[in-house]
């Protein structure tokens, strides 16, 4: 039996800010290693003070440039999935984790704004001694109280409407 979703909200670090800055890096990494590997294979004058082996500077910058467009291919594909279904509140950061809140182990859930620089550090899977967070983007979120674990804070674009969803399902099922 399919069970029906109420709310569905899918957010993604689409903030210009952060493009600039990953894109940036990327080419700061793509620039630094090609110019070294042109001067010390093709123009055959060793890079830096003390150059390392032409099979060294290979792999390093095939090992830099790969971790750098790993993180920019994973900046491309995350996400954060909010779904209210019957059997709870799913809360997917994808493709890094995935969490369902049954509706019974909700105390309460309220809207709220929050500092993400302040508060978790910034932005993404976040926690602190108090509480955890999945953010993307913005100020504003979802405050889940539990009965049993600490409390979580869930970014969202329509906070108000994601509050009021949760709390007309839990209601609905007292």
């Amino acid at each position: 039996m399919k069970s029906t979703v109420h709310y569905r909200e899918v957010q993604r670090f689409t903030q210009p800010w952060l493009w600039v800055f990953i894109l940036a890096t990327l080419l700061f990494v793509l620039v630094t290693f090609g110019w070294a590997l042109y001067q010390q294979l093709v123009l055959e004058e060793p890079w830096g003070n003390r150059p390392m082996s032409n099979t060294g500077l290979v792999l390093s910058s095939c090992g830099a440039i790969g971790v750098s467009a790993a993180i920019v291919l994973l900046f491309v594909v995350l996400r954060l999935e909010v779904e209210v279904r019957d059997d709870g509140v799913h809360v997917a950061f994808r493709p890094l984790s995935r969490r369902v809140f049954s509706f019974s182990d909700i105390r309460q859930c309220t809207a709220r704004k929050f500092q993400p620089l302040r508060n978790y550090g910034g932005w993404g899977l976040r926690s602190n001694f108090r509480s955890n967070a999945y953010t993307v983007r913005g100020d504003s979120g979802v405050w889940f109280e539990f009965h049993s674990q600490k409390p979580v804070l869930v970014g969202s674009q329509r906070a108000e409407e994601l509050a009021d969803v949760v709390n007309a399902v839990m209601a609905s099922r007292t």
